[in-house]
């Protein structure tokens, strides 16, 4: 048996284009369009979250990033903002519910104003993400693009 010697480069395999692996970008990619109308408060919401849907409507429904599977999440905020509500009025009708007495015979915080704490810092989180706080606010409506600059055409005539 005799070995030859072989010289250049080797062919390419032949492979349909069938066979290669698509792209996982592709693949993976979710279609996410914003919604043009912002939908009615759910009923679940209280009196409390249908009232603060209705501010985040006015507030993100011009700015059109909420998408329909984000509606879901901002329910849950409004939920918990309205049990926290609820909570707080609950509270203020006496100062007794807010703070309770230990066997050692010191106050603490009732289960009402921890959970109310809760639900508030919850609702917080959320909406965060979608720049209702103040200082999420200014970081999504900051990457608006710059005002035209009024000198741009002298510049450029005069060069």
């Amino acid at each position: 048996m005799a070995l030859t010697m072989l010289t250049g480069r080797p062919n390419k395999r032949n492979e349909d284009k069938k066979d290669q692996r698509p792209s996982r970008m592709k693949e993976s990619a979710v279609k996410t369009v914003a919604l043009n109308v912002f939908p009615k408060p759910s009923r679940r919401l209280g009196k409390y979250g249908k009232k603060y849907w209705q501010t985040l409507r006015e507030e993100l429904g011009p700015s059109k990033i909420v998408t329909a599977a984000d509606i879901p999440l901002l329910e849950s905020a409004c939920i918990a903002y309205n049990v926290y509500c609820e909570l707080e009025d609950e509270m203020n009708e006496s100062v007794s519910k807010r703070f309770t007495t230990t066997a050692l015979g010191g106050k603490i915080l009732s289960a009402e104003s921890i959970e109310s704490k809760r639900q508030l810092e919850l609702a917080i989180k959320i909406l965060q993400q979608y720049g209702v706080t103040p200082l999420s606010r200014m970081r999504i409506r900051g990457t608006e693009p710059a005002a035209a600059d009024p000198l741009g055409e002298f510049r450029e005539r005069h060069g």
